[in-house]
């Protein structure tokens, strides 16, 4: 039998987007094959909310750190406390694995030494801080070398972690947030679900808007008097430069048709979600780093597997995980009020995006996530990583991949006139478009070949040395090609751009910067 330590600084007595994903997380540990959990709390257990469901599961043992000490601060535990406690059962039971999670949590540990090879560093890369500090990179560093693995949230992250710190090729596994399994009727299906209802459900501070959101519905409800908007959380955002933010959220709580529930467990959640209603999940980015484009909201997830229809600001991951025709994003806060509007005069749209989100949502179920990591530690790496470590084949240097969201033949005109300087001054130079695609499409990529839909505008005489493909599979596509070039006023890929630079391309800003000599 395989033998987890779980450690994550999440204070389990609070409902926070950490606590969950350590519920969560630890749910999914207990599901890997022939394994025993042990799973040390920051904080003597208060509230039974996150916990009772994990002690029902009768392979993982949950400890109180008061078992090493007759003190424990009220903020819980510090990591160098938390990794004095863990060596103690480690000598009691010497894990298998030691599961670590955040940057500080890892880094400790690597220092300790004894956990070498058996360190599962995760989620390092931290949306708060700057991945180009010097001393943070140095420090990620250290961390890879010294783990067995890193886990990460989502492909684009893996990517920005292996192009900043090449030690951690190889090692990188993926680890999104997961929903609990759902064998009920989704919402979408079922007759008696009240949809006239808007649900926020998590963290209250500035970057989530709330307040912003309150206020459209107020103007909502002049139409639409039965509208009601239910909000989910206790975890209000204190610190002193917010107290008129605060303030403002407090009176907006107080609109009539608001109900706050407060703090309650997942699984209660979950039932209330399943009422019907429509799921807000929306971002102001002055408020919050612009990598929070690459985490997966465990937020949006509970939304998808209650089976509600979700509005949430359009980022790469999102868009990876809905499509980017999903009909209920917004660009920005102040748009949300329309789409509301819109939904309620439309009930067709509102079961059709209820679907995709219930679809989308099951891939994140505590089973699938479950599998995906026991697969991925059975191929002792991430098969990504793998395969972005190899060497370009022979003739890359000479191709330059261009990724893009979408092109149309206007943009197809303008991107070959740009190439054909470059094309006639390099002979053995190759320029391919690649737009991503679906994975486990009819015609899977690189080889559906979209080049004879732009054939008219390739001049004559390039026909052969200028290509337009799908990709679905952007990590073996990157072998292909050393340059990767993103030119400006196009739709660029940003998750392609990513895989392509952990690849290894070479990256310009202008076609007349790749000098080819001597490659």
């Amino acid at each position: 039998m395989r033998h987890i330590l779980f450690f994550s600084p999440a204070n389990m007595n609070l409902m926070s987007g950490s606590a969950v994903w350590t519920q969560s997380t630890a749910e999914v540990l207990s599901r890997l094959p022939d394994v025993q959990v042990t799973m040390l709390l920051k904080s003597p257990p208060h509230r039974s909310l996150l916990l009772d469901p994990l002690r029902r599961i009768k392979n993982i043992d949950i400890v109180d750190p008061r078992e090493f000490s007759s003190y424990v601060p009220n903020m819980g535990i510090s990591n160098e406390a938390a990794l004095d406690y863990i060596a103690q059962l480690d000598d009691r039971h010497r894990f298998d694995d030691i599961v670590v999670r955040g940057f500080a949590a890892s880094l400790a540990a690597t220092r300790r030494g004894r956990y070498e090879n058996r360190l599962w560093s995760t989620y390092v890369l931290e949306p708060e801080r700057n991945v180009h500090d010097q001393s943070y990179l140095a420090d990620l560093r250290a961390i890879s070398k010294r783990s067995r693995f890193l886990l990460v949230q989502s492909e684009p992250m893996r990517a920005i972690l292996e192009v900043q710190v090449p030690e951690a090729r190889g090692k990188t596994l993926l680890l999104p947030p997961a929903v609990p399994d759902s064998k009920a009727t989704p919402m979408f299906n079922q007759k008696s679900t009240h949809n006239a209802r808007l649900i926020y459900a998590g963290k209250y501070h500035p970057f989530y808007c709330v307040p912003e959101l309150l206020d459209q519905f107020s103007l909502l409800r002049m139409a639409h008097p039965n509208l009601e908007f239910h909000l989910f959380g206790d975890q209000v955002s204190m610190e002193p430069e917010l107290q008129d933010w605060a303030i403002r959220l407090k009176t907006a709580i107080e609109s009539p048709g608001v109900e706050w529930h407060g703090a309650i467990g997942r699984e209660a959640l979950v039932d209330d979600l399943r009422l019907g209603g429509i799921g807000l999940s929306v971002w102001d980015h002055q408020h919050g780093s612009a990598m929070n484009d690459l985490v997966v909201s465990t937020k949006l997830l509970d939304y998808c597997n209650a089976g509600l229809p979700v509005i949430l600001t359009r980022t790469p991951i999102q868009e990876e995980i809905l499509g980017s025709d999903y009909p209920l994003f917004v660009e920005r806060p102040s748009e949300v009020g329309q789409v509301i509007a819109m939904l309620l005069n439309n009930p067709e749209i509102q079961r059709d995006a209820a679907k995709r989100c219930w679809d989308a949502g099951q891939k994140f179920t505590y089973d699938s996530i479950a599998k995906q990591l026991a697969s991925s530690m059975l191929e002792h790496g991430a098969i990504a990583s793998t395969l972005a470590a190899r060497g370009k084949l022979d003739g890359a240097g000479w191709r330059i991949g261009i990724p893009l969201e979408s092109l149309n033949t206007s943009d197809a005109s303008r991107l070959m006139a740009q190439s054909i300087e470059m094309l006639l001054r390099e002979p053995r130079a190759h320029v391919t478009v690649g737009i991503r695609g679906e994975p486990g499409a009819e015609d899977p990529s690189p080889g559906n070949d979209l080049h004879g839909r732009f054939r008219e505008y390739i001049p004559v005489g390039f026909e052969d040395r200028f290509t337009v493909q799908t990709v679905t599979d952007p990590w073996n596509w990157w072998r292909l090609h050393g340059v990767l070039y993103a030119p400006s006023g196009f739709s660029i890929d940003s998750v392609n751009v990513s895989i392509g630079l952990a690849s290894g391309a070479r990256s310009v800003e202008h076609l007349s910067d790749i000098f080819l000599e001597g490659q």
